[in-house]
């Protein structure tokens, strides 16, 4: 039975000295995509956000679509079509850099973590035949370990990741368009895709990626003010795969799984996330954790203190002991 769930973020790769930050793939080399955004990342979020952090990819996708949003309803209320047509543009630039970025990061990724780290000791000794792994990581750094490891987040190995921004409240006339890399939206395409490949379809394939684009409107009109897929009531108009992905989950999102029974785990571990961009996904699961009896933190040496004591408040409210350890080697 596995009674220990443990989560990995990505100071879990850097533990193991792969260089996977976003700021280290931001400096890995020119790119036409990292220079659009970082210029369209100035002109919505230069009063809002220090141009250094340009690179935190999710916190700027977030701030970039808020501001685009302002901007562009307030031309739409001086009924300025120029201005109008002129953020129209923007946004479909901002949304081609972003994916681009997320493609680009996946083969980043790919080849800083080509070549396999030494395993350390401690992490060996807390992964053991009783423990779950639960990765928001995109690499397989975690199958050092096990192979029992499930991606919450998507995978290189899938070529799909999930990279966005968390939970917000957004206008209901917001353009949906400037939702694309909400985190609910990609997670929900990401089951759908895994959905194909249990039903033998590549989603990279022809067919696959026409029944992607296709989900995606779907997914996007479910999000909107709509509150549900496009067709409403005719759900036979839709293409069969749609629909049996949508009658199997009653044609809402898919609950998240984390692959393993919440209820039976009595320890809960944390190696090298933040929990700041998943709050949402946490406080789902230590509400269904029904037999947490501890939480482990995992530290790296150079932790700032203020970071460690922020990631146990986190926790406090959940009742358990909150136990410190260290990824010493």
């Amino acid at each position: 039975m596995k009674d220990k769930l443990i989560i990995i973020g990505n100071g879990f790769d850097l533990a193991h000295g792969y260089h996977t930050s976003y700021k280290a793939f931001a400096g890995s080399g020119k790119s036409e995509c990292l220079s659009t955004f970082y210029r369209l990342s100035r002109k919505y979020c230069a009063l809002q956000q220090p141009d250094e952090h340009w690179y935190d990819f999710e916190r700027m996708i977030d701030a970039m679509t808020s501001s685009w949003f302002q901007s562009s309803f307030a031309s739409f209320i001086k009924e300025s079509n120029q201005e109008t047509g002129y953020y129209e543009a923007d946004l479909k630039a901002i949304n081609r850099a972003f994916s681009t970025i997320a493609e680009e990061l996946m083969q980043f990724l790919q080849q800083e973590t080509a070549e396999k780290k030494p395993l350390i000791p401690a992490i060996e000794a807390e992964i053991d035949d009783h423990s779950h792994v639960v990765s928001f990581n995109y690499t397989d750094v975690a199958t050092y370990y096990g192979q029992s490891v499930y991606y919450i987040h998507g995978s290189i190995a899938e070529g799909s990741i999930v990279l966005g921004y968390p939970p917000r409240q957004d206008p209901d006339f917001m353009d949906m368009s400037a939702t694309r890399f909400a985190k609910e939206q990609l997670r929900e395409l990401l089951n759908f895709q895994r959905y194909l490949r249990s039903r033998h379809i590549d989603p990279t394939s022809s067919d696959g990626k026409d029944f992607v684009e296709q989900m995606r409107e779907q997914i996007q009109s479910r999000f909107s003010l709509r509150g549900e897929y496009s067709v409403g009531s005719a759900v036979d108009e839709l293409p069969d795969m749609i629909r049996d992905y949508g009658v199997q989950n009653h044609f809402s999102s898919a609950p998240l799984d984390y692959g393993v029974e919440l209820s039976q785990i009595k320890t809960l571990v944390i190696m090298g996330h933040s929990l700041k961009a998943d709050e949402d996904i946490f406080n789902d699961l230590v509400n269904r954790m029904s037999s947490l009896m501890q939480i482990k933190i995992y530290t790296y040496a150079g932790e700032p203190t203020a970071e460690i004591n922020e990631k146990a408040a986190f926790f406090k409210p959940v009742g358990v002991p909150i136990v410190i350890e260290s990824y010493r080697r």
